[in-house]
């Protein structure tokens, strides 16, 4: 893991900012992609050997303006994390082009561009293994009542890594995703308070082994970012403490 350069989106909080720790401590160099800055430079400075990381500003929401960022990327990529997302719980009668429009540009269509820009980066014949991971849900396939665009945004995520997985796999660049459980972040705390599970519902007891902490979720990701795990390609790996006890519905 020495000397992996990684690129990382959603790395100033939840599970993406326990990959970047977890990476730095592993001796990677990280490109940590944001809208902000001074939270960027705040996460960095958080981070093991933060003079070897570096951001870059870009607001994933304005898809177009992705591709402006190719030259700010590392000349050589090792390993590219999408960990940024949103969610939104909304019923049926409320959901809208616009709504289901906003959750896709960024937990997919940011995901494409980035990869796009990642595989234009790589020479043919370049030698090193490139190890892409998609932070994914276990809503892609069993999504709760109010969850439908976010469902369909993390099923679309996972169907473009099958297909890239395919497509890619001669230029050693392979992807995979990971389907987590409930994880305590402040993005989970806020969906359990939209769904009204907070009452008598006990988020520790949804799954077999409990609600997972984020550095469960990186632990996975930094073995899929290793060559350790060059032969996982184009797989939906599900980190959901054995699933849960009950439906949340």
């Amino acid at each position: 893991m020495k000397d992996k350069q990684v690129v990382l989106t959603g790395g100033t909080s939840g599970i993406g900012f326990a990959v970047a720790r977890r990476l730095a401590a592993e001796g990677c160099s990280l490109t940590l992609i944001g809208r902000s800055e001074e939270r960027l430079a705040e996460r960095i400075a958080q981070l093991s050997h933060p003079a070897r990381h570096q951001c870059v500003m870009c607001d994933l929401h304005d898809t177009p303006s992705i591709r402006g960022i190719a030259s700010a990327l590392p000349p050589r990529v090792d390993a590219f994390v999408h960990a940024a997302g949103v969610t939104a719980t909304l019923p049926l009668r409320a959901l809208s082009y616009e709504r289901m429009d906003a959750l896709m540009r960024v937990n997919v269509y940011a995901f494409v561009e980035l990869s796009r820009l990642i595989e234009a980066g790589k020479k043919a014949n370049a030698p090193h293994l490139t190890s892409v991971v998609a932070l994914s849900s276990i809503a892609a396939t069993r999504g709760g009542k109010g969850q439908t665009a976010y469902s369909a945004s993390k099923a679309a995520l996972e169907a473009c890594i099958t297909t890239l997985a395919k497509e890619c796999v001669r230029k050693r660049i392979r992807f995979n995703a990971v389907r987590p459980g409930l994880v305590d972040t402040e993005m989970t705390r806020s969906w359990l308070r939209r769904a009204k599970l907070t009452g008598d519902f006990d988020p520790d007891r949804a799954q077999l082994s409990g609600m997972a902490d984020p550095a469960d979720i990186a632990a996975l990701i930094a073995f899929l970012v290793s060559d350790d795990s060059r032969h996982i390609v184009g797989s939906h790996i599900p980190i959901d403490g054995g699933g849960p006890l009950s439906t949340l519905d």
